[in-house]
Formats: C-alpha cells, structure tokens, sequence
C-alpha cells in the first residue's frame, strides 16, 4: 500500500506541477492583482491520501473562504478513514494568499477546530493544523466566477489523547495530500 501511495501522489504532483509550468509560460505578464481582487469568495472539495501514525488512509475534506487581499480565513472540515476508526470535524482556517488575475494562486493556512471519532470512540478531541496549497484557475483568468484545481499539503495534530477499540491510544497525526476541485467568485 505504501508503494501505491507513493506512485498516486508522485503521478498527482507531477501532473500538476506540468499544469502549472505550462500556464505560467503562456501567461503574457502579471497584471495588477491586489488592485483587481481586493475580496474573493472560495470553496473547494476534495479528496486525496494521507498517512496517519506512518500508516496509509483516505481523507476528504472542504473548504471555504472570504479572501480579504492578502488575508483569508473562513471554516474547513475533513474526513479519514483508518480501519475501523472515522476521523472527522472541523474548525477555522485563517493565513495568508496570493491570487489576482494570474492563473496560478497560492495559499498558506493555519487550522484549529475538533474531530469526532466513530462509534468506537471514548471522546472527542480539538486539533491544530497547517496547510499549504497551490492552486491553478481554468477558464477565463478575469471572470468574476472562476473555475481552480489545486493541492493541498496539510498536517493536524490532536491535542490530547483518545482511546478506540482498534487501536491503542494517543494522538492522531495525520499528514496528507489532497486534490481539490472548486471555484473562486469576485463579487460586485
């Protein structure tokens, strides 16, 4: 399964990164971006890999955001998988991004909320987070409403203990990478 992942998340970051390598060539040059943006809407969904305590799981989650210029925060949510044990809550994400009228737009979020566990487990847990993302905006770059694709890196840490039937407990550190689909919308 390690091998798997692997391949999947090399295969991903490859072809995103080619994506991203061929727009920015094609791109004629920048234009102003924090004069013509000044307040986005965004919301993504996806779904990717990520590995909990050095062990493979799935993880979805969502986003979404009021981008203030550079400023944005807004509420995250995210599910995982692991065995018989379902991770799964939310909280608030608050960083730093740049995103204009180029085609390319970049995210830096910290991340504090809490996790329920399944059935199997004895309490809920509050988490803290970070996550970096890279995203590229398909379609006409100065629509008001505008289509992205993206990555996410990110990492939650528990911020106490749990115990469920399958495994011992402690923490749960998740590290993962997450392929988003969403859009971007300017409005006024």
């Amino acid at each position: 399964m390690r091998g798997a992942m692997k391949s999947f998340l090399a295969i991903i970051a490859t072809s995103f990164f080619l994506l991203v390598g061929g727009r920015a060539q094609a791109d004629e040059a920048p234009k102003a971006v924090a004069a013509e943006r000044p307040t986005q809407l965004h919301f993504d969904l996806g779904f990717g890999l990520a590995t909990v305590d050095a062990r493979e799981t799935g993880h979805g989650g969502a986003i979404a955001l009021v981008r203030l210029g550079m400023f944005q925060a807004g509420a995250a949510a995210h599910y995982s998988q692991y065995g018989l044990s379902a991770r799964y809550g939310g909280g608030i994400a608050a960083g730093l991004g740049l995103h204009g009228a180029s085609h390319i737009g970049f995210d830096a979020l910290a991340e504090f909320g809490g996790s329920a566990y399944g059935e199997r487990s004895s309490h809920d847990l509050p988490y803290v987070g970070a996550r970096m993302g890279a995203n590229v905006f398909v379609g006409n770059p100065d629509s008001r409403f505008r289509t992205t694709l993206g990555l996410w890196l990110y990492a939650q840490h528990d911020l106490g203990e749990r115990e469920i039937s399958d495994r011992r407990a402690g923490t749960w550190d998740e590290f993962g990478l997450r392929f988003a689909m969403g859009f971007d919308v300017t409005p006024g």
